[in-house]
């Protein structure tokens, strides 16, 4: 198992996608939630939790409001993340299976923000770690969910600070840069992790 962090905008769901290319399987925690909290059941948990407010008139959770909720709320955040981690991690073990059963996968990879955070490092046997300049992860979360740098700095409060993500990681893809630029650098690890004999890609 391979993971995959990073720092928010930095880009790891394109390195996914490239590691796609390569003939592996991704495990995105981040559409694993939103696909808890899009059912039937989650719906009902977050009226419950949170109040009807945070459910839109579509029935659907609004999920920006309950974001903006638990990253300023820290019981709030423990109270949903009590109940969406469990269901994550039997789903990542259902998909975990399934992938390792496919001869066609080369490689699975665990994509998650938090993966060293929440102490998943201890599932995967090589972490790497996507890093980009503020500059251009600020551009990119502006661009993308209109984020200004309060709210980045705000989210990024829960997250591991970066010298730690990189003591913590085995390589880094830096995110810079082109789509080319980051594709060599990704063929590149992948070479390092297949070569590797301590490395179980699946």
């Amino acid at each position: 198992m391979i993971g995959l962090t990073g720092q928010i905008g930095a880009g790891k769901t394109t390195v996914a996608a490239m590691f796609r290319e390569l003939g592996c399987a991704v495990i995105n925690a981040d559409d694993l939630a939103r696909a808890v909290l899009s059912e039937g059941e989650g719906v009902r948990f977050v009226r419950e939790a949170f109040g009807p407010q945070y459910i839109r008139p579509d029935g659907t959770v609004d999920r920006r409001a309950v974001a903006d909720l638990v990253f300023n709320d820290p019981r709030q955040k423990d109270r949903l993340e009590g109940y969406i981690y469990p269901i994550l991690h039997r789903r990542r073990e259902a998909l975990t299976a399934q992938y390792q059963a496919d001869p066609a996968v080369r490689a699975i990879i665990l994509e998650t923000p938090l993966l060293l955070e929440k102490g998943l490092k201890s599932l995967c046997d090589y972490v790497i770690l996507v890093e980009a300049d503020l500059d251009v992860r600020l551009k990119r979360v502006g661009a993308a969910r209109r984020w200004d740098p309060e709210e980045l700095r705000r989210r990024e409060k829960f997250f591991f600070p970066v010298h730690l993500k990189r003591a913590l990681a085995d390589d880094i893809v830096y995110n810079n840069s082109s789509a080319d630029v980051c594709r060599q650098q990704v063929g590149k690890a992948f070479s390092r992790i297949v070569s590797s004999e301590d490395c179980r890609l699946a």
